[in-house]
């Protein structure tokens, strides 16, 4: 399957790449046909594949069970503008006169015409896990704070001046820190699209390359769970209109004080406000 790429060209796919239309194909050694998954997301590529190759961790493409990166003597990742079974259809359309003399493999068609990304994925130094991967981390961040927190607030050298959380501002400090360790993208805070009607025109965080705005609370009471969850309610016309918006993260900290956290965690949702699609996910901290 000859990989089709102009100079340059994944690179710039890669900057912005697209949801949908992305493909994997993978062998071992000693065999010649490739296992595929094809029409993925591109979520789904890097979840499935390129996070546990980078990892060391199994993974599978198609029925292969691939016990590491080690485990593959070749492995290709390409997108195209249209489905695998778009491409099929268009194949046969143009050969529907002699296409029973071919013996061809119509799965092959998306490695064939897509732009292929698997060098700039996996195989680059430093290679990374862009967009996706690293939304994940930000979530994975927002979750583990309360351990960096406890860190901090219980030095080991006694005559340090402890890091003490008391309010939703100290969240935030410590929260763009450890931000700005991981990412290289730029982390700050955010002015917001002001619209009638609503309090408040600044949000906590915002990651643009990654289209990520976090909303920092800081519980204080049972009862706060109630008033967080109308506010997040009255507040989603706003965050909407920020232009670059993916992933809205409403992190609330010191969660433990709910009666029932678990219930706020189900407003987690793929939102759809004024024609902006983007994920709602939920943090209790």
């Amino acid at each position: 399957m000859p990989a089709t790429n102009e100079n340059g060209l994944a690179e710039k796919l890669l900057k912005a790449p697209p949801a949908n239309y992305w493909h994997c194909a993978a062998r071992k050694p000693g065999e010649k046909r490739y296992s595929k998954s094809l029409d993925l997301t591109f979520d789904q590529v890097i979840k499935n594949v390129v996070e546990p190759w980078l990892e060391g961790r199994s993974f599978t493409v198609g029925p292969l069970i691939l016990r590491s990166s080690d485990d593959a003597s070749e492995i290709l990742i390409c997108h195209t503008g249209r489905s695998a079974a778009e491409l099929s259809r268009e194949w046969y359309a143009t050969h529907q006169k002699d296409y029973r003399r071919y013996t061809f493999d119509t799965t092959n068609l998306p490695f064939r015409s897509g732009t292929h990304v698997a060098q700039e994925l996996l195989f680059q130094p430093g290679a990374r896990r862009p967009f996706a991967a690293d939304v994940g981390l930000v979530l994975r961040l927002c979750e583990r704070l309360p351990k960096a927190a406890q860190v901090l607030a219980h030095r080991s050298h006694k005559e340090k001046t402890p890091y003490v959380i008391s309010d939703e501002y100290d969240v935030q400090d410590l929260l763009q820190g450890l931000l700005r360790g991981y990412l290289e993208y730029s982390v700050q805070e955010d002015m917001l699209p002001k619209i009638a009607g609503v309090r408040s025109s600044r949000v906590d965080v915002s990651i643009e390359e990654l289209g990520v705005l976090i909303e920092v609370k800081y519980a204080r009471e049972a009862a706060d769970q109630k008033r967080f969850l109308k506010e997040l309610s009255e507040d989603l016309m706003q965050y909407a209109k920020w232009p670059h918006l993916k992933t809205l993260i409403f992190l609330v900290y010191n969660a433990k004080v709910f009666r029932d956290g678990e219930a706020l965690k189900k407003e987690a949702a793929e939102m759809v406000i004024d024609g902006r699609k983007f994920r709602l996910e939920i943090v209790l901290a």
